[in-house]
């Protein structure tokens, strides 16, 4: 399509597929960030456990 209607949509929709892929990135940096806390949290734990029964 040719027409200035046609490429403003295809502007408005490049636009709006940008921000979805943006938003998905920003959520699955903060997914790892929380399951790399939860591992250290598990690692912590689990050495704690193994100190408090050794003793």
């Amino acid at each position: 399509v040719k027409s200035q209607r046609g490429t403003q949509f295809r502007i408005w929709a490049n636009k709006i597929l940008k921000e979805y892929l943006l938003k998905g990135h920003v959520l699955n940096q903060r997914v790892d960030k929380i399951e790399r806390k939860l591992i250290e949290h598990d690692q912590k734990f689990e050495l704690l456990t193994d100190v408090t029964q050794n003793n």
